[in-house]
């Protein structure tokens, strides 16, 4: 999707499966962490999911309510 707002949050996605990633490499993994990490990845899936949903239905992604959830 080339939306900046969808694609912004991939990147964060993809940084946030990263971190998760390390945090399973260390020798005694931080579960708290883990859990939160996890829960903003899903978050961030889910708003990318409305996007693209807004997108495909209006061809515009619907931007006001996405900035004013306090997503970022």
């Amino acid at each position: 999707n080339a939306e900046p707002q969808s694609e912004f949050l991939r990147e964060r996605h993809a940084e946030l499966q990263r971190q998760i990633d390390n945090e399973y490499q260390r020798p005694v993994p931080d579960d708290i962490h883990l859990h939160e990490l996890k829960r903003e990845k899903l978050r961030l899936k889910d708003q990318i999911a409305r996007i693209e949903d807004e997108v495909s239905r209006t061809g515009r992604p619907w931007v006001a309510g996405f900035l004013l959830r306090g997503s970022w």
